[in-house]
C-alpha cells in the first residue's frame, strides 16, 4: 500500500523586475509570520515590459492566504 503525500495548497505569485523585464514565479504557503514558506520556482521565459498588471484567481480566493 502506498502512502499519499498530502497536497500542499499554495498561491502562485509572479514578480516582475521593472528595470530588466525579467519575471520570476514563486509559490507561497499560508502566511504564518517568519515561518511563511516562499519558494522560487524559477525564472519565466520572455521579457515583461508591458505596464499593465492584473490579478487572476480563476474565480476562487487566494489559497496561500
Amino acid at each position: 500500500m502506498g502512502i499519499a503525500r498530502p497536497v500542499e495548497v499554495s498561491t502562485l505569485l509572479t514578480a516582475i523586475d521593472k528595470d530588466t523585464g525579467a519575471a520570476y514565479l514563486y509559490a507561497m504557503s499560508h502566511a504564518n509570520g517568519p515561518s511563511t514558506v516562499i519558494k522560487l520556482l524559477g525564472k519565466l521565459p520572455g521579457t515583461y515590459t508591458d505596464p499593465i498588471y492584473f490579478l487572476r484567481t480563476h474565480g476562487t480566493d487566494l489559497r496561500g492566504e
